[in-house]
């Protein structure tokens, strides 16, 4: 849209053809959808770090049960730490070109765990367990009961192309900008987003069969691990993901940071490119609002779903619709496809609140 329209970003876009109130919403949308990512990622450091009830955590799996009753066990205090030590460094950075490393990063750890879910799935079919793997809808599931299941994943996609949306203003702080590379980016982003879920999903899939888990993470514990590989060889290699995952997210976060940074200023101080106090106030006040959302928020799926639901359905569904709606004319196949979005849209938002009621 913004390569068509020749617009610098979405919200310009969407007030050229909606207005002046629809852009406010879907700059509350995005500051909400950004935010919302930002607050999953220290939910899921904590995660690594402390553990939860089905994912044994890297202090006490380094350090044992002397940890018990400490502060090393304390969740808002370990994702404290966390955030003042790792993350606020990063995000205090002010050349986004300084960030490079990040999506090296990101997308080493995506392919690394591409690679594990395939060497696990050849064990898997190796070993005879392809009999596990349900190709098509398993019985049982048909029904009403697939309607709100299917409608509600979509808000998870949604969320995770999320940030898409903010690829050209984040390359105009690169050295070398020009819109035909802005747009190449971002749809080799989208590209390549598709990608390492197709390499990643599939094979852990084939890997685990029906006991896969919605969080991929909590089939690579020891336990999950060791079936496939052993038990000391799952014990490594069960830390050793969370490790990779922990560092993929700390180096990520500030790439997210960065456009909601943006957002925020430009929606507040009528600026996109904060200096000074503006900055800093801007900087540490969307870390210290994540990371107090994040201690209260302790699942990833209720942050990921209603974020996806709402923020996710307003920018990808319903702006759309009614943009191709005011485009339609007298064209009556546009004017279906405008309805056929806003419905998408409220199916999505209805099934996933259903499905977390």
């Amino acid at each position: 849209a913004t390569d068509r329209t020749q617009k610098r970003t979405y919200t310009h876009v969407v007030k050229d053809e909606l207005g002046a109130t629809w852009e406010t919403v879907i700059r509350i949308c995005i500051l909400f959808g950004n935010a919302g990512i930002l607050i999953v990622f220290i939910i899921v450091i904590g995660d690594i770090l402390v553990g939860t009830t089905e994912l044994r955590g890297l202090i006490p799996a380094l350090l044992g049960p002397r940890t018990v009753g400490t502060l090393l066990s304390c969740r808002w205090f370990v994702m404290l730490v966390a955030t003042l030590a790792l993350i606020l460094p990063l995000v205090s950075l002010r050349n986004i070109s300084s960030l490079e490393f990040a999506s090296t990063t990101g997308v080493a750890v995506a392919a690394a765990l591409s690679v594990l879910g395939i060497i696990l799935s050849t064990i898997a079919v190796a070993s005879g367990g392809l009999s596990d793997v349900e190709w098509w809808i398993p019985k049982g599931s048909l029904g009403m009961k697939l309607i709100p299941t299917t409608f509600g994943a979509i808000s998870t996609y949604v969320f995770a192309y999320f940030v898409n949306q903010e690829l050209p203003p984040l390359m105009e702080g690169l050295r070398v900008y020009t819109r035909k590379n802005a747009m190449t980016a971002t749809l080799s982003a989208m590209a390549l987003c598709f990608v390492i879920h197709v390499l990643v999903q599939v094979p852990m899939y084939v890997a685990f069969g029906s006991n896969t888990k919605g969080d991929i993470l909590l089939n690579l514990t020891p336990a999950g691990l060791a079936p496939l590989i052993g038990a000391g060889a799952g014990e490594f290699v069960g830390d050793a993901v969370l490790i990779c995952y922990a560092i993929k997210v700390i180096a990520i976060f500030p790439m997210i940071n960065w456009p909601l940074r943006e957002s925020l200023s430009d929606f507040i101080f009528r600026t996109p490119r904060p200096e000074g106090w503006r900055f800093y106030s801007c900087t540490y006040g969307i870390l210290a609002v994540v990371y107090l959302i994040a201690v209260f928020v302790r699942r990833v799926t209720v942050a990921i779903d209603y974020v996806g639901s709402t923020a996710g359905v307003a920018i990808a569904f319903l702006a759309p619709a009614f943009m191709i709606y005011n485009e339609a004319g007298h064209r009556k196949g546009s004017k279906i496809e405008a309805a056929v979005f806003l419905a998408s849209g409220i199916l999505v938002f209805l099934s996933t609140f259903s499905n977390n009621i």
